[in-house]
């Protein structure tokens, strides 16, 4: 009998969704805190970065407004977004891709089904893919109200 022992293991592919494309990612990322002044954001700035298993996940934030409060359910396949005027469909987003195999596991924690912190100072995609912001619509129902999104959100 032959085996192949070169049998190329199945890719494992992460996600991370940004407004910006990056060449490489840096786990300097402030925190999404609401506080005004930066000093107490940087304060609580993250040591991590963070991928996502989904890609819808890593769209949303790519696509996200800026302003006004943003929320996700991916399990409902819902978001709401308090400025969605704000949103500009045909604006350009990036979903900067990882392999897994390129983080080792001691580096890896996961926070959630859908997130991984990786406790690297830098990590190098292996693409970048351009998306459109309105591809978000295609992955999530909008919830305009956000007590209706909160209703749906733990039903």
């Amino acid at each position: 009998m032959c085996y192949n022992i070169n049998r190329r293991k199945k890719k494992i592919l992460l996600y991370h969704g940004s407004n910006r494309p990056f060449k490489i990612l840096k786990n300097d990322q402030l925190t999404n805190s609401p506080d005004k002044d930066r000093k107490e954001r940087e304060r609580k700035r993250r040591n991590v970065i963070y991928l996502s298993s989904s890609f819808a996940f890593a769209l949303f934030f790519a696509a996200k407004p800026k302003l006004g409060k943003n929320m996700m359910s991916i399990k409902r396949g819902i978001v709401y977004f308090e400025k969605l005027d704000k949103l500009n469909p045909e604006e350009d987003v990036y979903i900067q891709i990882i392999d897994i195999a390129d983080i080792p596991k001691e580096k890896r924690r996961w926070a959630n089904e859908y997130e991984l912190e990786v406790q690297l100072d830098e990590i190098k995609p292996v693409r970048i893919e351009i998306h459109k912001a309105g591809e978000i619509f295609e992955h999530f129902e909008v919830i305009k109200d956000e007590e209706e999104f909160e209703r749906r959100k733990a039903s």
